[in-house]
């Protein structure tokens, strides 16, 4: 017998509520071994056990065929907890948080047994797919207290909207606070989101995660163009937002060729927006001296790191004086226009040359020391980072976190 049961022997006249926390921080199998000490024992283990569903496993591309894998037990599996669910209503109240990853063998078809789930689930607050299937739609079942969804597009490859209708469809469920979207090519957005349909979200955190506007992107075929980051696509769906975002999180990867002309504009419309992370060209015209981040930042921010790619950088930095100006002056601004302003994180990607003789290139130095000072004597806290990665930066840290939780 374990000791997780030994233990559990000796505290039967311990708070219900307090043994729910105890029994929250033990493995599955101990929590397994508890269900068969006592009735009370069991029934708070079962609430523990179905606090998150999570399952990872193949389905079949069409009706009647079988789809072969090492995950492919989980889809039975996955039927025998809806029959579960359906026949215990204690339980599906239990049930808050899903984290599904059904690998499809094509494009995602219609995932029956997950409409089936969602049905017995009232107390969702949390659900995670990768990818979501082609007609999901939350719309369809009771989930009041669903606040946070995760839509990965992993697989799609064609050119078709789905993915866009699918995000189109969820954006103003009247619960949702959190809508996180990962993996998505973003086709022209103006079908689903025209500027003449403004309405009012409840969002408060919203993410998008390896994005690109088109599948034109191949990094490692050097013979097509680089993509081209459209800001004004991510405006369209962030303004009706305004004023509920709090965070803003945008990254590029390192072969990102910005327009010189189409900014995302100001964001000094975003009153509770206090994170943020974006590339440069997004804020501002990099090579206009007069284009200032005093202009567009959001007026309560506290923490802004900046992107730079560094890929289209050949030799020195031309606009690097520029640079260093703009932060200069948001940092004599600190006290009479951004007084919650607490770190600056200037984040110079470094990238892979074409050319491998050049290997790795890492933007100039610049006065990253006189810059820190400066910012420590407002009381600002100021890094520069030469990562790769944007999970490797204090922005992309959580990503990773949010997803497990």
């Amino acid at each position: 017998m374990s000791s997780a049961v030994n233990m559990a022997l000796g505290l039967p006249a311990v708070p219900s509520e307090v043994l729910l926390e105890i029994f929250s921080y033990l493995p599955r199998k101990d929590l397994y071994c508890l269900s068969l000490v006592s009735l009370q024992f069991k029934d708070l283990a079962q609430q523990v056990l179905y606090r998150s569903i999570d399952f990872d496993f193949f389905t079949p591309p069409y009706p009647n065929t079988t789809a072969l894998g090492p995950h492919n037990n989980n889809l039975h599996m996955f039927q025998q907890l809806a029959d579960t669910l359906s026949r215990n209503a204690r339980l599906r109240l239990c049930v808050g948080a899903i984290n599904i990853q059904p690998c499809y063998i094509s494009a995602p078809p219609s995932f029956k047994e997950l409409n089936r789930l969602l049905e017995l689930v009232p107390s969702l607050q949390s659900l995670t797919l990768r990818p979501p299937p082609d007609d999901l739609d939350l719309f369809i079942f009771s989930l009041p207290l669903l606040e946070k969804l995760n839509l990965t597009f992993i697989g799609w490859v064609s050119g078709r909207a789905i993915p866009m209708e699918i995000i189109a469809r969820h954006f103003w469920m009247p619960s949702l606070r959190s809508f996180s979207i990962a993996d998505c090519r973003l086709p022209k957005m103006y079908a689903c989101f025209s500027p003449q349909r403004h309405r009012t979200a409840t969002i408060t955190d919203l993410q998008f995660i390896t994005m690109v506007d088109d599948d034109s992107c191949i990094p490692w075929d050097a013979a097509r163009p680089q993509a081209t980051l459209a800001p004004h696509t991510f405006r369209q769906f962030l303004q009706v937002h305004a004023s509920t975002l709090v965070q803003l999180r945008i990254a590029a990867s390192a072969a990102a060729k910005f327009s010189r002309v189409s900014l995302y504009g100001s964001l000094k419309g975003y009153p509770n927006l206090r994170r943020l992370a974006i590339p440069e060209p997004f804020l501002v015209i990099v090579e206009d001296s007069a284009s200032t981040l005093m202009d567009v930042l959001p007026p309560n921010l506290e923490d802004l790191q900046l992107q730079f790619p560094m890929l289209c950088m050949q030799e020195q930095d031309k606009n690097g004086e520029t640079r260093v100006n703009r932060l200069k002056q948001l940092a004599a601004a600190k006290t009479q226009q951004f007084p919650g302003l607490k770190r600056v994180v200037w984040w110079s990607q470094p990238a892979e040359c074409w050319d491998d003789r050049q290997g790795l290139r890492y933007g100039p130095e610049f006065d990253m020391e006189y810059l820190a000072a400066t910012f420590r004597n407002v009381g600002v806290q100021f890094e520069r980072l030469t990562r790769a990665s944007f999970d490797d930066t204090p922005f992309g840290d959580d990503i990773d976190r949010e997803y497990e939780s």
